[in-house]
Formats: structure tokens, C-alpha cells, sequence
């Protein structure tokens, strides 16, 4: 016994229908046990920060963070200082896929500046991190799933268990979103899946790229690959027989209401894969293809109001100054943000100034998780550019004396469309403005469509499948902004002597909404399935009886260079999301979760063996 609780820290469950007479209609069932292992983040910087005691008695703490306001509403409740005392920095930092969404060493270094009045910094060694930062929850997954001859699914049962560690954090957060995500990007007609975060004397499990729904992916897409083959169904085919799309509803209850992609990347990743030259096997060797698709939220599950502010304000120098509600990872954050706000106001690129993390100059929102910045804090840039260029025009009207629809922005100067006449620099427009005392400045505060909690799903109101789907158009039912979607095919060579496994290639097959940056996103693509690579095959964090035995980086299985596919290939599915800026939504989460089954899909493909538990330590034991 952990706690005096008991030992259960989260339990979630949703259902539809009668689970056995769904399995009666089943012409093939397969039931299996999966299992995946507790996993380090693995950031090449450790936790560091400053902490700095100010003149008027508050703290500043610079740290590298994914949510800043959470940060100074924990350092203000510590340190009993009103939020307007704590002013928290979140720096560019190197790394993070989730691990710094917790807290660590942040009130310890306000702590430490408010008490001393002297500065405080602390860097963690390796060994401190692992102690001390959240990891991947370990799951042991039971599935049962059915289908007709003719490939269409008719049940899916389901039993999760994720070691949480010694306290809460956000692991019954986390197992929601299992849940929710336990049946795959699919229509399911009869479902039960069931989950439950359990205590335990282990480190802590915490939010890390997925967030739950890494595990249930590999489960379904393995359990589906195995009912095709006993089926003798083409493994793309049945999943484009059962995929949602616009009107389906989830097993969470949602019926869907647009840009739903999942056909979209399944065709054209198989589009793709039928125009390679076949792979010849080598004595001794076999090929196999393995195919997983997936899908992952945008946006926070239950919050009625996710949000995200971009402040514009024009510079005594000409360039704009965007202060955006969100932190940049090394996701490229700045770069897209910039983007949109050149597109939008009507100047130069590197004319534009983005900044980040900075409690003081941000308005206030969430954090930097569920994919959710290009999508939210990128619509709250587009829709304050767009006021910020209405008032830079307006006001440059009123001070050149030129009416507004004659005036036009290039290049940061002003023109008259009358015979093009030149007006003034965007400087200038700023001095004459300092002059009568006007800040030419703009805000936006944008909130994304309402959401529902899981609770107010009709799964709970009905348990038959028509009704259920007929309430949920009524009530417009919504878990989440949107969902980004994707499909991967993995290409392995296996060594039927060594039982060895080379990655060959990889297709990467994804739904962008709208590219704002096509390299940006491809580099995501590339990360994500590099790091799958590493789930499927060599990563695990060791505990025994409570100890940490994976006590250097070295030990963690971190892929390197040489764990890279020889090919990675690229399709970007465009299909644009109206509540994202220009279409776009967020990639960053989505990429990862269909790596380790198509991998593992692929092995059985090649050599009859199917994996079920995480990791395959780069060897196939006949």
C-alpha cells in the first residue's frame, strides 16, 4: 500500500453497446497482452535555472519551461507572493518532449534568491534529472478485437494499467487520454476499454511526447495487423475499410466534424510505397513492410476556454515586437510565429522580433503541450496581425494626411497607390506617433472553440450505438480543438541466423492541415521517428525495488546516428483546419505514435514473429 487512498490514482472508462454480442458478429477475433517500458526523455540539457530576488521584494527565475504561469503560480503559492511578484523567464531549451511541463528546481531557486536576496543558480547532474524529472508511463495492455470476414470491425475491449510512481503527477491526465485513444484513428460500433494509473515505490510518470497515447498505438495497430493476417487482409485495406472520417464518432464519444485525414495519409502512403523498387532479399535475409496509423489531440481535453495572446508593438527603430504566448523547444515556434505575423501585417520577415516564455511581457495561457501552440497561439497571431495592421494603417491615414484606402505597406514603408508617392518608414510612423503620445500597440486574446469534459459523452448516455451518434451531432460534442493524423510504413531486414532487425526505410505520411514550413515540419517528422526508433528497439528506464538502475544516459538506449533508416520519405497531406492560422495545425505529437508498431509489423511481416512487448533490443529470438 503507497498511499491511504489505496493504490488506484486515476481510473477511466468509456463503452458503447453489448461488448459480446459485438464479439458473436466477429468472424475473427485475436486477443493478446502488450507491454511497453517506463522511459527517460533524454535531453541533451539537464534542468537549470537562475533565480533572482528583486528590489521590490518579488523573485525572477529564468528556467527552461513549457509552462511559465503554471511555474509562477506554484513559486507564488510557495513563497506566499501575489503572482505579480514572481516573474518567470522560460529560456529556449535543449529539450524537453514533455518532461519540463513538471516542476523540478523552480521553487527551490525562488526559494533560495527570496531568502539569501543573492543570486541562485542550480544545474543538475544526469543522475539528479533522473531522479527528479517525470518519465514515459510503463503499460500493460489487454486487447480483444473483431471483425467480419469482410474486414469491418464490430468490438474492441480493452484493460490498461500504467505504473504512475510514487504520486500522482499527471498520470490519471494521462490515462484519460489512453482511454480515449485506445481504439486507434478507427470506428469502432461496440466498445469497453478500461483504465487505471496504479502507485507504485517507482519514479514518477509524466507527460512525454503522446502522452498516453504512444502505448494504446502500439497495442491496436499491432493487435489489427494481427486480425488482417488472420483475415487475409491486405493490412492497408482493412484499416481504410474502419478509418473515421467527417460524421464518424470516436470511442470518446465525439462525432466528428471535419478535416479528418486519416484516409488521406493511408492512400498516400501506399501511393508512395507501390512506386519503390521492390526490396531484394539477400540469402539468409528476409524483408518485411509493416504499415501503423495513428492520430493524436490538439489542444487540452475539458478546458472551456484554451487560449493563447500574441501583444504587437511597433519599435522607435520600424520593427515590430510580437510577444507570444508560448515557448519555443527547438520546434521551431519563433520561426512559424514570425511567419504568420509577416503574412499578415505585411513586412519583412527578419523585420519581426518574437518573444517567448516571459510571464512578464506574454499574456497569460496554458503551456507548451498537446501540439497545441501553432494551432491556438498561431490563430492569436494571425488575428492580432490583422488588428495590428488595421490600426498601423488607420493611424498612418490619420498622420500622412493620405486616406486609408490609398495607403499601402511594403517593405516597411508607406505609399500612396495615387502615382505611388512615398510616405514615410514604419519608423517614422512611430516617432510621429510618440509625439501625440500614442503607443502603437495590439493584442489578442484567442480562444479556441468550447470543449466538453469526457464525462458529458453520449457513451454515457447510451449504449446504443445509433442513438449515441445521433446525441453527440446534437449536443456538437467536442474533446479537443482538432486531431492531426498520420500513417507509417516501416521496411526491415531481418537476419533469419542472427535474428538481428536493419531498418531499412521509412515513410512518413502526415496531416499538416496547412505547411506553413514544410522543412520545419519534415524535421519534425524526421526527430519523431528517430526517437521512435529508439522506442521500438533499444530504450527503457531500469528500476528494481525502487532503485534506479539506469543511472547514466549511456544506459538508456538512446538511439545514435547509426539507428537512422538508410530512407526516410515524406508526404505532407494537406487539409486545411478552419480553426487553425492559414489551415495549419500541429505535428510535433502525432509523428511519434505510429513508429514502434509499424516496426514491429514490419518484423512479423518479415519472419512470422510477433513482438509484443517494448523494447525489441535490436534482436528477433526465433
Amino acid at each position: 500500500k503507497i498511499h491511504e487512498q489505496g493504490n488506484i490514482c486515476g481510473r477511466t472508462e468509456v463503452h458503447l453497446g453489448d461488448i459480446a454480442e459485438g464479439f458473436e458478429k466477429a468472424d475473427a477475433i485475436v486477443e493478446e497482452e502488450y507491454t511497453t517500458p517506463f522511459l527517460e526523455h533524454g535531453y541533451l540539457e539537464p534542468e537549470a535555472g537562475l533565480g533572482m530576488c528583486d528590489p521590490d521584494g518579488g523573485v525572477t527565475v529564468w528556467i527552461g519551461t513549457q509552462a511559465p504561469f503554471t511555474v509562477r503560480e506554484e513559486i507564488a503559492a510557495n513563497l506566499c507572493l501575489p503572482k505579480e511578484k514572481v516573474r518567470v523567464v522560460g529560456m529556449p531549451m535543449g529539450g524537453a518532449f514533455g518532461s519540463k511541463f513538471d516542476l523540478t528546481i523552480e521553487i527551490i531557486l525562488a526559494l533560495g534568491a527570496w531568502l539569501t536576496k543573492r543570486p541562485v543558480k542550480i544545474t543538475l547532474t544526469r543522475l539528479e534529472s533522473f531522479r527528479m524529472s517525470t518519465k514515459r508511463h510503463p503499460y500493460t495492455m489487454k486487447y480483444k478485437i473483431g471483425a467480419t470476414r469482410e474486414g469491418m470491425f464490430t468490438a474492441i475491449q480493452a484493460s490498461l494499467i500504467s505504473d504512475a510512481g510514487a504520486y500522482t503527477g499527471c498520470s490519471a491526465s494521462v490515462m484519460e487520454k489512453s482511454v480515449m485513444f485506445g481504439g486507434g484513428p478507427y470506428y469502432w460500433p461496440t466498445y469497453h476499454i478500461e483504465g487505471r494509473a496504479v502507485f507504485t515505490n517507482n519514479v514518477l510518470g509524466g507527460a512525454f511526447r503522446g502522452y498516453g497515447v504512444n502505448q494504446v498505438h502500439f497495442a491496436v495497430e499491432s493487435a489489427i495487423d494481427a486480425l488482417a493476417r488472420k483475415l487475409n487482409m491486405d493490412p492497408f485495406e482493412i484499416r481504410l475499410r474502419n478509418a473515421l472520417e467527417e460524421g464518424k464518432m470516436t470511442i470518446a464519444g465525439e462525432v466528428l466534424s471535419g478535416c479528418v485525414a486519416v484516409k488521406e495519409t493511408l492512400e498516400e502512403a501506399k501511393k508512395l510505397l507501390s512506386r519503390l523498387p521492390p526490396f531484394e532479399s539477400k540469402p539468409g535475409k528476409k524483408i518485411g513492410i509493416g504499415v501503423a496509423s495513428g492520430w493524436k489531440n490538439i489542444g487540452i481535453t475539458g478546458m472551456t476556454d484554451d487560449h493563447g495572446g500574441a501583444v504587437y508593438k511597433l519599435k522607435e527603430d520600424g520593427r515590430i515586437e510580437v510577444a507570444v504566448s508560448a515557448v519555443d523547444m527547438g520546434q521551431g515556434t519563433r520561426t512559424v510565429m514570425a511567419q504568420i505575423a509577416s503574412e499578415v501585417v505585411g513586412i519583412a520577415y527578419d523585420q519581426i522580433d518574437i518573444i517567448t516564455g516571459d510571464t512578464r511581457y506574454m499574456m497569460e495561457w496554458c503551456q507548451g503541450t498537446s501540439q497545441r501552440q501553432t494551432t491556438v497561439v498561431g490563430s492569436a497571431v494571425m488575428k492580432g496581425g490583422e488588428k495590428f495592421r488595421s490600426k498601423v494603417l488607420s493611424l498612418a491615414s490619420e498622420l500622412f494626411d493620405v486616406p486609408e484606402d490609398l495607403l499601402y505597406l511594403e517593405d516597411g514603408s508607406f505609399s500612396s497607390k495615387e502615382g505611388g508617392r512615398k510616405l514615410g518608414s514604419l519608423a517614422d510612423l512611430r516617432r510621429m506617433a510618440g509625439l501625440r503620445g500614442i503607443d502603437v500597440q495590439e493584442a489578442y486574446d484567442y480562444r479556441s472553440p468550447k470543449s466538453f469534459r469526457l464525462k458529458e459523452s453520449p457513451v454515457y448516455m447510451s449504449r446504443d450505438s445509433e442513438e449515441a451518434e445521433k446525441k453527440g451531432k446534437e449536443i456538437q460534442y467536442r474533446n479537443y480543438i482538432t486531431y492531426s493524423y498520420g500513417t507509417q510504413v516501416a521496411i526491415v531486414e531481418v537476419d533469419e541466423k542472427e535474428g538481428s532487425v536493419k531498418l531499412l526505410r521509412m515513410i512518413l505520411s502526415h496531416d499538416a492541415g496547412k505547411a506553413l514550413n514544410p522543412k520545419v515540419i519534415k524535421g519534425q517528422l524526421e526527430g519523431s521517428a528517430v526517437m521512435g526508433v529508439g522506442y521500438a528497439f533499444t530504450e527503457e528506464f531500469v528500476m528494481k525495488d525502487g532503485f534506479i538502475v539506469t543511472d547514466r544516459l549511456s544506459k538508456c538506449g538512446i538511439p545514435t546516428f547509426q539507428s537512422i533508416p538508410d530512407q526516410i520519405d515524406y508526404v505532407l497531406v494537406e487539409k486545411p483546419e478552419p480553426h487553425g492560422p492559414f489551415g495549419a495545425k500541429g505535428i510535433s505529437e502525432a509523428a511519434l505514435v505510429q513508429t514502434a508498431p509499424a516496426i514491429t509489423n514490419a518484423i512479423y511481416d518479415a519472419c512470422g514473429i510477433r513482438i509484443r512487448s517494448l523494447p525489441i533490443k535490436g534482436r528477433v529470438k526465433p
